[in-house]
């Protein structure tokens, strides 16, 4: 009988963030990995090899939106090469060298497949991680589970960003009011009436979840959630990736009392928003500079991943 040894390299407990729980393992028995297919041709099966051994990160310190929550669910799908290497925080964090031109011909067949992990206390996991899958004929072929700094915790901001426009003030459902958050002092006993016009000097996103916040005031700031922005140039939403027919479908929250968004590539906004509890095609995902995803539901009609919830 073969003697098996189990070497668990980490634990994805993903259902705060609406993914099923899963557990990577990479096993050895006498040496050889059993997730290798004795399908998969030696050559595929070295260029992913080679690949996840060599050219990517054993260690990622996150310093944009790349890991935030909502781009985690957005991305949690199978991808070829050439889509997976288009995200963020594949080509910002994950890999480290660009693989060869033989290497990119053997790995046409091979799709990809990031999937995240944030804390679950309760459950005993106090770690960050991105677990990385490559698949061939559906079985996967090679895992690697890569650590992420907690800096999304204890740096929760980017660096702001300057900016010259206005925002105006709404509210949701629970609040009558835009509550700030101080930077300086953590809390704010000051809000923003609804329907009022604030001008904005700088904007920062927050890395956990990809919210952005403008700057209202010297260290007082206002979430998206809570208003309406005239126009961001600063964005711009590029690396786009279809996505198939019925594949993806974008619900508008409930608590959406003002309407979804709806930016342009360049930044700029649509004259309209999405009404609350409607549903829309997601046609292809896209990125902005700052790693954040975007679902596009008309042409050039793109919505923040981290404003609704979104159901393959």
């Amino acid at each position: 009988m073969k003697k098996v040894k189990l070497v668990i390299l980490g634990l994805i407990v993903l259902s705060s963030i609406g993914f099923s729980n899963s557990m990577v393992v990479n096993a050895e028995v006498n040496g050889s990995n059993p997730t290798e297919s004795t399908d998969v041709p030696s050559e595929i099966q070295s260029s992913v090899d080679e690949l996840f051994d060599n050219q990517m990160s054993n260690n990622i310190t996150v310093s944009d939106a790349s890991f935030s929550k909502a781009t985690i669910k957005e991305i949690n799908n199978k991808y070829s090469f050439d889509d997976w290497g288009r995200i963020p925080l594949v080509s910002k964090y994950v890999l480290t060298d660009t693989p060869s031109s033989t290497q990119i011909v053997n790995l046409k067949n091979v799709t990809f497949e990031s999937l995240g992990q944030y804390p679950v206390p309760s459950l005993g996991n106090f770690n960050y991680g991105v677990s990385v899958q490559a698949f061939y004929n559906g079985k996967v072929i090679k895992s690697k589970f890569i650590p992420v700094s907690d800096n999304v915790v204890t740096e929760p901001y980017t660096n702001p960003v300057n900016l010259v426009g206005t925002v105006t003030a709404t509210h949701n459902v629970a609040l009558p009011y835009a509550p700030l958050t101080d930077t300086e002092n953590k809390a704010s006993s000051r809000a923003l009436a609804p329907n009022s016009d604030w001008y904005t000097d700088k904007f920062m996103i927050n890395k956990a979840n990809g919210d952005i916040y403008y700057r209202v005031s010297t260290s007082e700031w206002v979430n998206t959630l809570y208003i309406k922005p005239h126009a961001n140039p600063n964005l711009k939403i590029s690396n786009r990736i279809p996505v198939s027919e019925g594949q993806e479908i974008y619900t508008v929250g409930s608590d959406n009392v003002s309407g979804q968004t709806v930016y342009k590539s360049n930044g700029e906004l649509w004259d309209y928003t999405l009404p609350k509890e409607t549903q829309w095609k997601v046609t292809s995902i896209a990125f902005d500079q700052f790693g954040r995803a975007y679902c596009e539901v008309s042409n050039d009609a793109w919505v923040v991943g981290n404003k609704a919830n979104q159901s393959n």
